[in-house]
This record gives structure tokens, sequence and C-alpha cells, in this order.
């Protein structure tokens, strides 16, 4: 795949087709990725992330890497600018916004990166002859995560401007790899399709069975933290293929910063049952 956004070259890094695109990786990993997630249990290995990128079409999972910046086709000259990294779940027929990273000092470049990615996720799933059922993506829970590159509340600011919406559960990631931990300081947000679509209650709760799964939790019903997200997703009601907004920060009162999952900040389509 190769597009141009303005000044920038737009590369899907394949390293099964294109093996010497390996540079890329490794200078946005150090570069771009590593700076913007400090946080260790929220980043992956280099080397996962590269095998990531070599398993075939058949795997249950499937990576997008999406890499912005000038002279991408030149290996001695590339300057990558910002990388985007995505997870189709084939079985669920969802998706995650896994990382979006850009360079310190360059601008413009985040929500392309999004945009490039819904577009890959849609092409998949009209590859598989799927209905793309949701897009999902995680931020630091503002009233959790302080020290951080970027203020949390600005982030999900910004990541409601590009149409992502709060889902109203108290979230934990499960352990990315073996050798890390799961996490709940973070929250869980969706973003509509291409076509406009946005997903259930279960569509949600596929999702996150999926993830656990290929996490490496066998059973997800036993787990604990899952059977409460589960619990929380199935006391909503909330229209999958409405286009509702987040409620504005400022909206209640003088409380500017209220955490998105408190009673009070829902989105206008999710409801307690």
């Amino acid at each position: 795949m190769k597009t141009t956004c303005a000044t920038y070259d737009i590369r899907r890094i394949d390293l099964k087709k294109h093996p010497e695109q390996l540079g890329l990786l490794e200078q946005a990993y150090e570069e771009i990725y590593l700076p913007a997630f400090p946080i260790p249990e929220e980043r992956q290995t280099l080397a996962y992330l590269r095998d990531c990128l070599t398993r075939g079409l058949e795997a249950p999972r499937e990576y997008i890497f999406i890499a912005a910046g000038k002279d991408l086709d030149i290996p001695a000259q590339a300057n990558v600018s910002a990388l985007g990294i995505g997870i189709y779940y084939k079985k669920s027929q969802s998706a995650l916004m896994a990382y979006n990273a850009v360079r310190q000092g360059v601008h413009g470049l985040g929500r392309t990166m999004v945009q490039e990615r819904l577009k890959a996720f849609d092409a998949i799933s009209l590859r598989e002859g799927h209905t793309l059922r949701g897009v999902f993506l995680e931020a630091n829970d503002p009233f959790k995560v302080a020290d951080d590159v970027m203020d949390p509340h600005k982030r999900i600011a910004k990541f409601k401007n590009w149409g992502a919406e709060c889902i109203p559960i108290d979230y934990t990631q499960p352990p990315l790899d073996p050798t890390s931990t799961k996490y709940d300081n973070l929250i869980l947000l969706n973003y509509p399709t291409i076509r406009g679509r946005r997903p259930s209650a279960r569509d949600t709760i596929a999702f996150l069975q999926e993830m656990y799964i290929a996490c490496g939790t066998a059973s997800p019903d036993d787990d604990r933290d899952f059977q409460r997200m589960k619990k929380q997703l199935l006391s909503l009601e909330f229209n999958a293929s409405t286009n509702c907004g987040l409620v504005e920060f400022g909206s209640l009162g003088n409380n500017d910063k209220v955490r998105p999952n408190a009673p009070g900040f829902r989105p206008a389509c999710y409801s307690r049952v």
C-alpha cells in the first residue's frame, strides 16, 4: 500500500513481502514507539512486533503496521515520523487501534494514522467476507495516570474530536505477553467504522473475549475481570448504528476533568438497563 498525505509518504509495513522494510520498523520502534509508550505494561518488544509482521493471512489475527514519513522507499534515507499499529480479530470481526505514535515535534499525522487503519480494517473485512463489527482503542485513565507524554484529558478530547466514544465500563487490559501483568489504568473507547457502524454490547464482549484469549487467557469466562466487564456491558443498552457523541468535558458543571467512566459521563447512546 502506497499513499501520500500532504508532504508525507504513507506505507503499510509488510515484512513478508518487503523484508527491506525492517529498517522502518526498527527506526519507528526506537525513535517513536518507545518514547510514546514509556509504561512497560503498555508496550510490546521489538521482537514480538517483528514476529507479528511475519504471520500469514491464515492467522486468527492480522496485524496492521502503518508508517508515515519521508523517503520511506529509500532505506538509507528513510525518516519515519509516525507509526500506527492495529490488530484485526477475525473471529469477533472486530479491530483494535493498538498503538498510535507520532514523533515529537511533528503535528497533523495522528488522525491520518487512525484513518489509514480504519481503511485497512475495512479492506480486511471485505476480503474475509465479514462485516466489521467494531473498532476499539485504549487510553490512559486521566484519574489513574498522571505522568504521561501527553495530558490524558487532552488525549481523550483529541480522540473524541476524531470520533471516539468512551465505553463506560471498568476496563482491565489482559497481560500483553507471558512476562507482563494485567493493567487497569486504561479506559476503553470505540471509533465508528468507515461505514459508520459502532459496536453493540455483545460485539464488545466478543472482542474482549477474543483479545483475552489471544493474550493467553484460556477461559475468559473464568476470569474475574472479564466477568465484571461482561456484566457491566450487559447492563447497558446501546445502539450499534447510532453515531452519537461523548458528553462534553465542560457540560457537567465546573469540573471539566470528570473521569470518563464515572456516573454522568456517558455517551448519549449508552444507558443503564
